[in-house]
């Protein structure tokens, strides 16, 4: 930890006072002048001396949260510890940095909403602060962080400092606590009932799955009884007071076997994926219908949201066998299980993930082969048409033909409607809140609506 003790502005003008008193006094022997500066050097060598104390009792770490979501505020916390017995330390200031660490976006500044712009060195700084620690005490001051961009976030150093008692010198303690932390991408809202529409066919595809068997499912409702219910269903209290059999209604699960399929393309004569600011101006591209909204991704990264909330839902239900592969730079794919390291591998790849003008998805969907022994159903999460994607890569063409001769495809594009009618709408006549797409957007013009309302970091391109 790096401890040291400096001059602030203020104390760098009280100095030149002390100067010009003893100067004045010494030639004009003015003894009143004399003891001016004597008390005004007192009250320096005070705050040097409590300064001074103060940075070498003080002690820090941090914590962070084991995971954080893309427009998801979530609290970071430390530790922090006043080890002197007798000196308590007041007004304790802490700072903490907080850098882009992913390498691809070298070219990327970070902002602040409601604040200014860290610069090309993409860093921003969160701020905290304390009253007072007591003598060998230990407090858990936090603040509240909320970042816009999925990727990989470095938080550190961390600073603490004070100029208690009279702001002439600042004391600092600097501890490195260097720490990443993988922001996962934003997640939607989907609509009841939005696995039907995995389940609707287009063009002969439909995506299959079976009934959970004896599994009752998710409570639905009450109805009347029918004879052949199953009397473990009778729900008795309100038997009791309509004094007909009454019994609850379930949810059917549905168990899927699918290989969850991104493809993080984008064209080569676009930017990469950016965003902006709150405090920046709205830019306005040719045929955008964008106006008036904050733009917060572009399509590949509406993507990568979709593909991480279908892999929380369906990666959460024991009966379900999900594949979760990612065409981008490189090629991975891997089985998402229940458990908590499972969601975490899961959730780093696509906080991680590049991008590419040319995603291997042929070799994507082979390394998924590999990992499960037989193809399985085909969910696919692009920023572009089934069409556009064979296109583009003819040998794409032959292994989708193989996927749909077993009619087992369904390809997501999120700039259609298809997809917005998966997202959760409210009432039309009630104001959309954060979160909360309204009926007939696009999955795109459901990020960006939703936001609006953020208050964090973002990255943005130089």
């Amino acid at each position: 930890m790096i401890r040291r003790t400096r001059l602030t502005r203020l104390g760098w003008h009280f100095g030149f006072v002390i100067a010009f008193a003893m100067l004045g006094g010494a030639i004009r022997g003015l003894n009143l002048l004399l003891v001016l500066a004597a008390i005004m050097v007192g009250a320096l060598i005070t705050q040097w001396r409590w300064c001074t104390r103060a940075a070498e009792s003080v002690d820090i770490r941090r914590r962070l949260p084991s995971e954080a979501f893309a427009g998801t505020p979530f609290r970071v916390r430390f530790r922090l510890t006043n080890h002197n017995r007798f000196l308590p330390l007041w007004m304790l200031r802490i700072s903490d940095q907080i850098v882009l660490d992913d390498q691809r976006n070298s070219g990327r500044w970070l902002k602040v909403l409601g604040g200014g712009t860290a610069g090309p060195e993409q860093r921003a700084k969160a701020v905290s602060g304390i009253g007072v620690v007591g003598g060998r005490q230990t407090v858990t001051p936090s603040y509240i962080c909320r970042i816009a961009d999925r990727g990989s976030y470095r938080f550190g150093p961390v600073t603490v400092s004070t100029t208690f008692p009279f702001s002439l010198m600042k004391a600092e303690a600097q501890s490195d606590l260097g720490q990443v932390l993988d922001v996962y991408p934003r997640l939607l809202r989907l609509r009841r009932g939005w696995k039907n529409v995995l389940l609707q066919r287009t063009g002969g595809a439909t995506v299959g799955a079976h009934r959970g068997g004896n599994d009752e499912g998710d409570f639905f409702g009450l109805r009347e009884y029918h004879p052949g219910d199953n009397p473990k269903w009778i729900h008795w209290r309100t038997t009791a007071r309509l004094g007909d059999l009454a019994v609850r209604q379930f949810e059917q699960q549905r168990r899927y076997d699918v290989c969850l399929l991104l493809d993080a393309w984008y064209a080569p004569d676009q930017a990469m994926p950016s965003v902006l600011s709150g405090s920046s101006s709205s830019s306005k591209s040719s045929g955008s219908n964008w106006s008036g909204r904050i733009r917060t991704g572009d399509d590949v990264e509406t993507a990568i949201s979709l593909a991480a909330t279908l892999l929380v839902d369906l990666a959460s239900q024991p009966g379900n066998r999900v594949v979760f592969a990612s065409a981008g730079v490189s090629s991975r794919a891997m089985i998402a299980g229940t458990s908590f390291e499972a969601r975490r591998r899961l959730f780093q790849t696509l906080a991680r993930i590049q991008p590419s003008a040319k995603p291997p998805i042929k070799q994507t969907l082979d390394h998924a082969v590999e990992a499960v022994g037989l193809p399985q159903d085909l969910i696919v999460a692009s920023p572009r048409s089934q069409e556009d994607a064979m296109n583009g890569d003819p040998e794409l063409r032959d292994i989708l033909t193989m996927w749909a001769r077993r009619g087992r495809i369904r390809w997501l594009d999120v700039t259609t409607d298809t997809v917005g009618g998966m997202i959760v709408s409210p009432d039309s006549n009630s104001q959309p809140s954060p979160g909360t797409a309204r009926s007939g957007q696009t999955a795109k013009q459901f990020l960006d609506t939703d936001a609006a309302a953020s208050v964090g970091l973002r990255k943005d391109e130089a």
